[in-house]
């Protein structure tokens, strides 16, 4: 029991130091709290000021923003079964913000971390961009095991439409 409180405070600890570390930082609780928000518009206004700020841990938060923006506009298409873009539904200003957010993320990744190679691998992008090369060219064959899972038949669709061309490019760069 004394092993559970003991965990139980030191990790309510850790999180009072973490918001007070991004507070110290100039972001406060509440614009950490709307980067969840079910609004996207909220999200982008957080986004907006934790950009602003320059500290390593900024980096780790907008990657994990990225990963959420991803998963909502799959979900987006889901819902409406293919029928939607996130850009039918929420406009262009949208898709906007979340390229933002993307080139933002790659400028801060650290391209040997499998982690953030995988989420920018899977985040949306056409097949010929700068950004799908800017993959291949930083991201290399460790990019290999996140491109491969998401060209599986039972993937999403839209990842292998993404995934299946990157791959023959990592290839041909690689050669």
């Amino acid at each position: 029991m004394n092993t559970i409180l003991g965990r139980l405070t030191l990790l309510m600890g850790i999180s009072v130091c973490c918001v007070a570390a991004f507070s110290q930082q100039g972001i406060s609780s509440n614009v950490i709290s709307d980067l969840k928000s079910k609004d996207w518009k909220t999200r982008l206004s957080a986004y907006e000021q934790v950009k602003a700020v320059k500290t390593p841990d900024v980096g780790s938060v907008l990657l994990e923003l990225l990963d959420r923006e991803t998963q909502f506009m799959r979900t987006t298409r889901a819902e409406s079964k293919g029928r939607l873009s996130v850009s039918d539904k929420y406009g262009e200003s949208y898709l906007d913000y979340y390229h933002d957010l993307q080139d933002s993320v790659s400028r801060t990744a650290d391209w040997k971390d499998q982690r953030q190679l995988c989420v920018l691998a899977q985040s949306a992008y056409s097949p010929e961009s700068t950004f799908s090369k800017r993959l291949v060219d930083k991201g290399g064959t460790l990019l290999t095991s996140c491109l491969l899972a998401m060209a599986k038949p039972n993937a999403d669709e839209n990842d292998r439409y993404m995934a299946i061309p990157v791959l023959v490019q990592l290839s041909a760069a690689t050669q």
